[in-house]
């Protein structure tokens, strides 16, 4: 009759597996932490972030925008994410709120380019606004370095 192998003991790779010991810093591929998801979305490893995946990983972009609100470097939010030790009153992203790209880059997660919008509001309509907006911002900030550039010139 055959032995029964036990996982619990064994020291291969797939035992450990198994057990979650080669899961995080822990795992061979282990790559930082940060992976692109399927969709070209930026996903950043949160073992002890409230919103969190099963794989325990939660979306660049959720982050950023939560790190905006509480008014809080996204750098201290992502070591609070990995340690669990949030600040009291931090405020978490509802599952109803969803984040746009107001570019259209899904990679691009600087907070300018983020929009927070409710899965009733996320219509072409409140884009088309947040668009105007965001471009009237642009066009002023190009007046003014047109006037730089034109100071410059002629001084």
């Amino acid at each position: 009759m055959r032995k029964k192998h036990n996982y619990k003991l064994c020291q291969c790779a797939s035992c450990k597996s198994i057990r979650g010991e080669l899961s995080g810093k822990n795992h061979p591929t282990w790559k930082g932490g940060k992976n692109m998801h399927g969709g070209g979305y930026i996903r950043i490893y949160q073992p002890n972030h409230s919103n969190a995946q099963n794989n325990m990983y939660i979306l660049e972009h959720r982050l950023v925008m939560e790190a905006y609100i509480n008014k809080i470097s996204y750098k201290k939010w992502l070591k609070y994410g990995l340690s669990g030790n949030y600040p009291k009153k931090v405020i978490f992203l509802k599952s109803c709120e969803l984040i746009h790209h107001l570019n259209g880059i899904k990679n691009d997660n600087r907070p300018k380019n983020l929009a927070l919008v409710t899965k009733k509001t996320h219509d072409v309509k409140s884009y088309i606004k947040q668009l105007q907006e965001r471009i009237k911002e642009l066009e002023q900030d190009n007046q003014f370095c047109v006037e730089i550039i034109r100071g410059r010139n002629n001084g």
